[in-house]
């Protein structure tokens, strides 16, 4: 009888079976030979992604050559890489037979590219055999010394701390965040009492509401937006049409299509709700009248009517209340972030020369950020730590009203300017000089026709369909927009770009297996959302 020391010995006789393994493949096949001597058929069944330097595990298949599985077998897995005169750094073992002839081997790792040996010796009294099989291990995808740094830039972790809203006193403070996260999810401040901000909001879909357009009361014109790190860029909305989280947060409120509430009976709700609550961050609660209940001067005509008939000082005072809900609200809203992804620990290990870093994107994910750097020219707009410039561009999606086309930063630049809520604004907290965004506005330009705000790409293959209206369902819908390059020819500004009433794009000639990288690299920008903690000061 053979014991386990002469099963180990047979890989010493083993007889080269001469297959080739892609590393780091979509799907690897399995490998399935009948061993030197003809006792069994051994089958080699690597994972779908065969990583550098990570250990991880195979399954080995035995049956005999008439096909019945070999069960309760000896099985031991070997191997190395006989152009360098090594084995492998690992001693892999079989933790149990998940099937009957089917063997898990944990422990299989491989440290660089290139041909390696798996040897396979099986032992079934009273018979006993190896089987070899070569496994070429692919190279990593490489990238230049300056495709490193531009891909370092991308990382999480070169996201500054954020700035203090020079325009919210209140942000930071741990008061101001508890009040704003209960009035985020208070569906009171509706006109139906059923539409709260986390309605379209939804934190199991990073803030936003899966849907091509915002449904509150009504239908909305554009897509709701996600909220991590939403106060990050100088520029709210689509169209920009706010320039502070908290101005950002007042806009539903008002919109007879979202909450279609009035800006009086906001106030009467906090006093009747918040009263305390609010005093403890804003001070004093001042005096409402007795009447009339609903008033505002967004409102329907009655409650216009009924906020011009308010004095001027009422109007003012109902007003703060009404701001500092928004500031509230955005103090808490400033604490969602989105945790590091897979991108950000490979961008991290790569710029620190680490060989992990291999193996922390396959191969299709690598070739996908290579073609986003390069031939795609994606990072041109989708750039730094948010993967967006915070800028407006006119990218030819189609219009939901082709005779009507929504003006997208036009129109949103001059409602900016003309908001009472705005930097410069009486409600704003911001001191002389601080509102430089807003003093340097570009408001005439012919670029911002139909122009619409470069989303951040951070959790984007959960965020379907997609643009300003959710005019494409998928990423690959998206990306077969921006390789045909609709209206092409573009209207070139005294900047040397194509912006304007003609589109900034060019074609691109992706191939089908750009495609499908470029969608897999995206998918490795998800993560988590999550509340980053509030100090008290």
């Amino acid at each position: 009888m053979a014991g386990p020391g002469r099963a180990r010995a047979l890989f010493a006789c083993a007889a080269f079976a001469g297959f080739l393994l892609p590393g780091v493949a979509p799907a690897a096949p399995s490998l399935s030979r009948t061993s030197p001597n003809g006792h069994f058929v051994v089958t080699l069944v690597p994972p779908a992604r065969i990583p550098l330097h990570d250990i991880h595990a195979w399954r080995v298949k035995v049956a005999t050559p008439g096909g019945a599985p070999v069960t309760r077998a000896l099985v031991y897995v070997n191997g190395g890489m006989p152009e360098h005169g090594h084995g492998l750094p690992t001693r892999p073992k079989v933790t149990r037979e998940s099937a009957p002839g089917t063997y898990d081997i944990e422990g299989m790792k491989f440290t660089m590219p290139g041909k390696w040996e798996v040897l396979v010796a099986v032992q079934k009294l009273p018979d006993s055999d190896v089987t070899a099989f070569e496994v070429a291990i692919a190279p990593p995808v490489e990238f230049s010394s300056e495709e490193t740094a531009l891909i370092a830039s991308l990382g999480l972790s070169r996201l500054p701390a954020r700035r203090a809203d020079p325009t919210n006193a209140h942000e930071g403070k741990p008061a101001a965040v508890s009040l704003g996260r209960r009035l985020f999810a208070d569906p009171r401040f509706s006109a139906n009492g059923r539409v709260s901000c986390a309605a379209c909001h939804e934190a199991a879909r990073q803030f936003q509401d899966g849907k091509p357009r915002g449904e509150a009361i009504g239908l909305t014109a554009r897509r709701t937006m996600p909220l991590a790190f939403a106060g990050r860029g100088p520029w709210l909305f689509w169209d920009g049409r706010k320039d502070s989280l908290w101005s950002q947060a007042l806009a539903p409120l008002e919109d007879a299509r979202e909450h279609g509430i009035n800006r009086l009976r906001v106030a009467r709700l906090v006093k009747a709700h918040y009263l305390s609550e609010y005093r403890a961050v804003f001070g004093r609660f001042p005096d409402l009248p007795d009447a009339p209940r609903d008033a505002g001067p967004l409102g329907s005509p009655d409650e216009v009517a009924a906020w011009e008939s308010m004095p001027l000082a009422t109007r003012a005072a109902v007003s703060r209340v009404f701001a500092n809900v928004g500031k509230a609200i955005a103090a808490w809203e400033s604490t969602l972030r989105h945790e590091p992804s897979r991108f950000d620990r490979f961008a991290e290990a790569l710029a620190r020369g680490e060989p992990r870093a291999a193996s922390l994107l396959d191969e299709a994910e690598a070739n996908g950020l290579k073609v986003f750097l390069g031939k795609g020219r994606c990072v041109t707009c989708h750039n730094g730590p948010l993967f967006t410039d915070h800028f407006f561009h006119s990218t030819r999606v189609p219009p939901l009203d082709a005779a009507n086309p929504d003006p997208g930063r036009a129109a949103g630049a001059k409602a900016v300017l003309a908001d009472e809520f705005n930097c410069a604004g009486p409600y704003s907290d911001a001191k002389r000089g601080a509102c430089r965004e807003l003093e340097y506005i570009n408001a005439i330009d012919p670029v911002l026709r139909r122009a619409f705000k470069t989303p951040s790409l951070r959790g984007v293959a959960e965020r379907a369909p997609y643009m300003h209206a959710g005019q494409l369902a998928t990423l690959e819908a998206v990306i077969d927009h921006y390789a045909r390059a609709p209206e092409s020819t573009p209207v070139t500004t005294a900047r040397g770009h194509g912006h304007g009433s003609g589109s900034e794009l060019q074609p691109v000639g992706f191939t089908d297996g750009e495609r499908r990288d470029l969608v897999r690299f995206l998918a490795t920008l998800s993560s988590p959302v999550g509340e980053r903690s509030v100090r008290r000061r």
